[in-house]
C-alpha cells in the first residue's frame, strides 16, 4: 500500500524527515520564544510590505529568512495533519469569516488545541494554497504589486492571523 505522503510535495522536509514526525517537528520547529516572536514580527512585516506601499522603505532582508521558515512550518504542519489523520474543517469560520476576526477566535494569545487549529488552517485553505500565497506575499513585498490583487483582503486578514500563530502551534504540537 503506497503511503499517503509523497516527498515531492515538500519543498523544505526531506524524505528522511517525512518519517519521523516527532523528530521533524522537533528539529523544524521553534521553541524559544524569543524567535518565535522574531517570526510573527516579520509575518507582519510581510503583510505590511505586501500591502502598502513602497514608500515605506522598511526592512526586508529578513523576509526572505521568514517566507523558508514559514513555508517549512506549513510543510510539517501538513505533515502531522496527514500523519495524525486529521481532516480540516469544511468551513472553519461559521457563519461568516468576520464573526472568526471578529469574536476573537484567531487572537495570537488565544489558546487552542494543536490539532483543533490544523484543522482550521488547512480547511480555510489547502496546503498548495498556503505555499502560494507565501510565494505571492514575497514576490509583493518585493515588487511594485499589492496583495489586494491576488486575494481578498477578507481572507488576507484571516490569512495574517493563522500565520501569525502557526509557530505558537507547532512549538505547542511539539510539546505534546
Amino acid at each position: 500500500m503506497k503511503s499517503q505522503i509523497d516527498h515531492r510535495y515538500f519543498a523544505y522536509l526531506s524524505k528522511s524527515e517525512l518519517k519521523n514526525i516527532n523528530k521533524t517537528i522537533t528539529n523544524n520547529t521553534f521553541s524559544v520564544t524569543g524567535d518565535i516572536e522574531n517570526l510573527q514580527q516579520d509575518i507582519q512585516k510581510m503583510f505590511l510590505q505586501s500591502t502598502t506601499a513602497k514608500e515605506l522603505h522598511l526592512d526586508n532582508r529578513s523576509l526572505t529568512w521568514t517566507h523558508k521558515n514559514i513555508k517549512t512550518q506549513i510543510e510539517v504542519a501538513h505533515l502531522a495533519l496527514l500523519t495524525y489523520k486529521l481532516i480540516p474543517y469544511k468551513k472553519p469560520f461559521k457563519p461568516n469569516r468576520n464573526h472568526a476576526l471578529l469574536s476573537g477566535h484567531l487572537d495570537v494569545d488565544k489558546v487552542i488545541a494543536p490539532s483543533k487549529f490544523l484543522r482550521i488552517f488547512f480547511g480555510f485553505k489547502t496546503f498548495a494554497q498556503w505555499s502560494y500565497l507565501m510565494d505571492q506575499l514575497l514576490a509583493c513585498a518585493f515588487e511594485k504589486l499589492f496583495i489586494f490583487d491576488i486575494i481578498d483582503a477578507n481572507d488576507l486578514f484571516i490569512c495574517k492571523a493563522l500565520l501569525t500563530k502557526l509557530p505558537v502551534i507547532m512549538r505547542d504540537f511539539q510539546k505534546g
